[in-house]
């Protein structure tokens, strides 16, 4: 199944300020924890209360594992993924 690392863009600001104080650094700024499309759409129902239905391409063959070594930035997901779509459907 597909994983992917999904950060919520507050904490991707908060590692670049981090960054910055650090000095000259190369670094990924990720979770480091993958989540399937699978329990990403979960959530998406979880929060919207909508069905939501899911259909995977038997061809694809694109990446299988997106997840980024964040060992440079420690905490960077402070944000949860379900609490971040809880904020960003909020707004809507």
């Amino acid at each position: 199944k597909q994983m992917r690392d999904f950060i919520h863009v507050d904490d991707v600001v908060n590692a670049i300020m981090r960054g910055m104080r650090m000095g000259d650094i190369t670094a990924n700024i990720s979770t480091g924890k993958g989540t399937s499309i699978g329990e990403l759409l979960k959530i998406l129902h979880t929060v919207n209360g909508k069905d939501i239905t899911i259909r995977f391409d038997k061809n694809d063959s694109g990446i299988m594992k997106s997840i980024l070594d964040n060992s440079i930035f420690f905490n960077t997901d402070t944000i949860p993924l379900k609490e971040g779509i809880e904020e960003l459907w909020k707004i809507q």
